[in-house]
């Protein structure tokens, strides 16, 4: 199937009714590809990201890729919402911010939990929930117990009720498809064996992981963590039908993902985001999430990942 009628078939597949306003109790996930800030931080290699760095990463790209991402936000309508590749705390306040200021509606309203990793390029992981559906109880950043001394983003577990449900989230970005096979394994392993740790001690629970995990369902990473665990994926049967959050070289990958664990007392529908302006019209990249980047050119897009949803209706 080419892209076109891939793309076709998602919009069918998953309509925009959906997402209509009032919709409660829907868990996303999204990489949003380098939302970096234009400042050059010592203590990460993020100097490509300024003003005067390779990617000429200024104001205006910056507030105008802030307000792509707030967009589709809006559109996820979600309560709470994993993101990966954000730089600090800085650049959350900013897109939280985006979000309010531009929604035609009451009800996106967020906040944000957020921890630096020490990711040499400065990247993390983080939580924006909405205050009336999600009350946080505890909340820290988890380094992966099998990679002790491998700088890497940290995952972030948040503890709290979600309408009523206790919940514990736990949201991660595995390390890249380029990194050995050892490593990602140990990532894995250790994602499994702290999941593992909160359904044993708090099996009442409700607990969703959801991340990049830059893995497919079936592959020797995710069946590591899935058969350790238990944890159900409910994105593997869109992934058997060629529906995917990433494309790479002509074909779908499901990298993201929100697995379900613990005390669930119902189904989850899973989905992928998409609506056309998420997809790029034209150019080398026609047919893929639209991006922000084509190498170091800023094209203005939104991510080369699609987000994925859960809803608990």
């Amino acid at each position: 199937m080419n892209h076109l009628l891939r793309l076709l078939f998602l919009l069918i597949a998953y309509p925009m009714a959906f997402y209509a306003a009032g919709q409660q109790g829907v868990v996303a996930f999204y990489n949003v590809e380098n939302l970096f800030d234009t400042a050059a931080d010592p203590a990460s290699d993020d100097d490509d990201f300024t003003p005067e760095g390779a990617y000429r990463w200024d104001e205006q790209k910056y507030r105008h890729k802030l307000g792509q991402l707030a967009r589709v936000i809006r559109q996820l309508n979600a309560d709470l919402v994993g993101l990966a590749e954000v730089e600090n705390a800085a650049v959350l306040e900013a897109l939280a911010d985006s979000v309010a200021y531009s929604a035609e509606q009451e009800g996106f309203a967020y906040r944000f939990i957020h921890f630096d990793s020490p990711d040499p390029r400065g990247i993390d992981v983080a939580l924006l929930y909405r205050p009336e559906a999600f009350l946080p109880e505890s909340m820290r950043p988890v380094a992966y117990r099998y990679l002790p001394d491998y700088p890497t983003r940290q995952m972030l577990h948040v503890a709290g009720r979600w309408n009523g449900t206790p919940v514990h989230l736990l949201v991660c970005h595995l390390p890249s498809v380029t990194s050995s096979a050892v490593v990602r394994a140990a990532a894995a392993a250790s994602v499994a064996a702290y999941a593992d740790s909160l359904m044993r001690a708090d099996p009442e629970r409700l607990l969703l992981v959801m991340g990049d995990f830059n893995a497919n369902p079936g592959s020797r990473p995710m069946n590591a963590l899935v058969r350790a665990t238990g944890l159900q994926n409910y994105f593997e049967p869109l992934y058997r039908r060629g529906i995917g959050s990433y494309l790479y070289r002509g074909g779908w990958n499901m990298y993201d993902s929100i697995l379900v664990g613990g005390a669930l007392n119902r189904r989850p529908e899973a989905r992928v985001f998409v609506h056309d302006d998420l997809i790029q019209p034209d150019g080398s990249y026609r047919g893929y999430p639209f991006r922000s980047f084509s190498g170091t050119q800023y094209i203005g897009g939104y991510s080369d990942h699609l987000p994925v949803l859960l809803s608990f209706q």
